[in-house]
Order: structure tokens, then sequence, then C-alpha cells
């Protein structure tokens, strides 16, 4: 469980790289994962009592099997199902981020775009509130002078001038102005994977960077909160009716402090898998969309039965190496790490969302209990839907370079670059698709997206017919 959460992405992408021969925190992960592997172990065994009382009376020896067992009309077996779901959500979380291998080139990514570039954006600011606030203002008075020149508008000035506000923030912030921002130091790129990114990618990486820092601790103050509210519960509940010696007292409170960590790490491992998705397919998405555009700027200038100047070959030859550096990429960070990673959390995530969305719809849980499926249901959609909706979106970058490459080969008066495109038209048009993979499942395009939507409706069908037939009250 990470500590620092008003940081938590860069934090947590900067502690995995950087401290990655650490041995007190591989034994701590090791510790973890063997914490949640016992449980499961100990949940199954739950289920094994409740199904045959006689052969493992279970209940006899562990407070947490009696609970189980006295209410066992409403934690029924497939409750206890979807609580191994969960576990095995979390080890898959701690296998993906935790105990592997950190020099990969996966990391090395995500710590280029999620560490370096957003300590170097700290490094060049300017730290001088009364110069950005003067600054600001005089951008916010050019914009209201403009609009005084409009006669007529229903906009009251107000309002108006609220908006021009945050207008001169944000453009101020994207445009990098001198009293914010050392331009000139920012310029300078110190990412090693990433060296070529435009500067606005990287603007637009350190703002998302900001945003999502910000989400994760509001997630984490509600996480924490939750958990709480039911540790106490859980307290009151069994000081009343179950624990009376102290040794029982004792194993209460190491299963409650094991309940809070597993809280914190299926959150963590969600909100992880959510931002290294979604930041990563961010800088690809801003890469690729900055040399297709540069890419028609070329084509555009380019008349009938003329061929590309030289200085045009030479921004040509950047944008094929570019593109093939850039593609090679996504295709071994995937083959090496997020192909078998997605697929996982495919093959675990979609039952435990079916089952809790049966719950919800067909099951009569309390407020308190309501509450949490309700945010753990949502932290996983999110968790499910972000991460691979923004990962498809990049195959549709890289698709769109395909149009360009088709108008400007006739164009092309040197030979070997035009082999290159020829080559390049060839993968894209006949050989496996540049993108990221569900393991075996298929890649991740929106159509892989629709086709796991129509399986998540089917599974849906199949485990509420179960349900209400077998365990619906």
């Amino acid at each position: 469980m990470f500590i620092r959460i008003h940081e938590f992405s860069y934090g947590q992408i900067k502690q995995l790289v950087e401290r990655k021969d650490d041995y007190r925190l591989r034994l701590l992960y090791r510790f973890e994962m063997a914490i949640i592997i016992i449980y499961i172990i100990r949940v199954m065994a739950i289920m094994l009592m409740l199904k045959w009382p006689d052969l493992f009376p279970i209940y006899r020896y562990d407070y947490f099997s009696d609970f189980i067992w006295r209410y066992h009309d409403i934690y029924n077996e497939f409750l206890l199902f979807i609580l191994i779901l969960v576990l095995l959500i979390i080890v898959v979380g701690l296998h993906t981020f935790y105990l592997c291998d950190k020099q990969t080139l996966a990391f090395q990514i995500l710590y280029d775009i999620m560490v370096i570039n957003f300590e170097h954006y700290q490094n060049c600011l300017i730290k001088d509130p009364i110069i950005i606030k003067n600054a600001i203002e005089l951008r916010r008075q050019n914009y209201l002078q403009k609009r005084m020149t409009i006669k007529k508008t229903i906009i009251p000035l107000f309002i108006y001038s609220r908006y021009c506000w945050l207008k001169a923030w944000f453009d101020s912030w994207f445009e990098m102005e001198s009293f914010r921002l050392n331009r000139s130091m920012f310029i300078r790129n110190p990412m090693k994977l990433f060296s070529k990114a435009p500067v606005r990618a990287r603007v637009y990486l350190v703002l998302f960077m900001i945003i999502q820092d910000g989400l994760n601790f509001i997630l984490h103050l509600i996480a924490m909160f939750l958990s709480i509210y039911v540790i106490s519960n859980l307290i009151k509940e069994f000081s009343e009716h179950y624990i009376e010696s102290v040794g029982t007292w004792f194993i209460v409170i190491l299963d409650l402090i094991v309940l809070l960590n597993g809280t914190m790490n299926l959150l963590q491992s969600g909100l992880l898998t959510i931002f290294a998705a979604s930041t990563s397919s961010l800088v690809y998405c801003l890469c690729f969309n900055n040399l297709n555009r540069k890419f028609y700027s070329l084509i555009r200038n380019i008349g009938e039965k003329e061929y590309f100047p030289h200085f045009s070959l030479w921004q040509l030859q950047f944008i094929c190496s570019e593109h093939n550096r850039l593609t090679g990429f996504i295709i071994c960070t995937d083959r090496l790490k997020w192909s078998m990673a997605l697929c996982q959390f495919l093959m675990v995530g979609i039952p435990m969302n079916v089952c809790f969305m049966c719950i919800l719809i067909f099951g009569h849980p309390s407020q308190s209990e309501k509450q949490i499926y309700i945010f753990i249901t949502v932290l996983h959609a999110f968790s499910s839907i972000l991460p691979t909706a923004s990962l498809a979106h990049i195959y549709n970058y890289i698709e769109h370079i395909r149009k360009y490459i088709s108008r400007s080969i006739p164009y092309l008066g040197h030979l070997r670059l035009k082999l290159k495109y020829e080559q390049l038209y060839g993968h894209l048009m006949y050989d496996n698709l540049y993108c990221f993979t569900f393991g075996y499942i298929g890649p991740v395009t929106y159509t892989t997206l629709s086709q796991a939507l129509t399986a998540y409706i089917l599974i849906f069908i199949l485990v509420t017919n179960f349900y209400l037939k077998n365990f619906h009250i």
C-alpha cells in the first residue's frame, strides 16, 4: 500500500522504478501476496463449510466462519464467490505492477512520461504569485475588450468576466507564458524514449498528471472513509454477539488491518491500471496525431506532377522512422507486459462486475453494503472501460496515416524512402494490427470492445438466471 496519496501516480511509478532493487519492498509485496492467497483459501474453505457443514465444521474454530454460518441465508456462496473474485483482482494487480521486473521497456516508458517529464516541468516553474496574477488579469482585460466590441449579447457581463479569467488561466498554462514557466528550459526534453515528443504533448501530459493526482487523492479518502465505516460496524457487531476473549480480539484486529490493506491495494491496483494505460495512450495519440498533421501539411503543398522537395524528404524520413519507432514501443511492451495483464484483468473483472450487478439489482443488501458494492462496481467499471477505450483509440491514430501514404507515394522521387513507405503501407494493410492486445482474445480495438460488451451482456444473463434460481430470496 502506497502512503503518499497526494501524489499517487507520480510517486508510485517513481518508487517502483527507482527502488526496484530494494529487498524490503519486494519482501513487503510478497508478504501482501501471501496474505491474499491465504484469505482466498480461507474463503474457499468457508464455501465448503456452507456446502457440506458436517464434513467441514470450520465454524467451531473460526469466528469469521461462525459469523457466516449464523447468517448463511444472507452471506451465501454467491457472495463468497464474489469475495474470491475481488481477492483475485488484487492478486492480478500485485503481480502486474509490484511483483514483476521493473527494468522492462513498459516501466521505462511509464517512468519517462509520468516521472521525468513531470519533474522537469516542476523544475522549470516560476513560482511568483504576484506576477502570475497580474499577467492573467492583463489577459482577462484583453478578452473583455474584445467582448465590448460586440453590441448585442445574451451572456451577462459578470458571468463572461469569470469565463475570461478561466480562459486566461488555461491559455497562459498551455502556451507556457514566460511569467509561469521557463520556456527555453522546458523545451529541452530530458525524456529518453520520447525525446521527439512535441512540446504541447508534454504540457498535456503534465496537466493530465495534475488532474489524476487530484482524483487519486479524493478516491483514496472515499475508500478510507468507507473502510473505517465498515470496520467500525464490524467491531460493534462482534463485540455485542461473538467475541469475548482477548485472543479472539487480537485475531479480529489483524483481520481488520488486512481488510483495510486489501481495500487500499484493490483501489491502488485499479487506479494504476487506469492512469498507466490512459497516460500511455495519451502520449501515443498526441505523438501520432502530430506526425499525421505534419504528413498532411506536406501533402497539401504538393501540386500535380510534382515531387517532394529536398527539405520535405528529410521531414518524411523523420515521420516514417518516428512512426516505426512508436509502433515498435507498442508491440514490444504489449508482448512483454500488457497483453497478458489486460487479458487477466478482463477474465477476472467481467465475472466480478456481473456478480456485483446481480446483487445490486436482484439482491437485498443493506444500505451500507449497497454503498460498498456501488463503490467497487463503479471503480472496476472505470478501471476497465477507461484503459481499454484509451488504448483502443491509439489504433485509430496509427491507421490514420495510411490514407496519406497512398496519396504521397506517387510524388516520392527518392527510391529508398519510397520503398520504406510502401513497406509501412503493406504492414498497415495486411500484417497484424499495430495495437495493444487482450492476450489470446484479440486486439484492443473498438470492434473487440463491442464484442466484449456483447459477451458481458450474455454472461450477465447467464449469471442472473443462476442467481435467481439458487440464491434469490
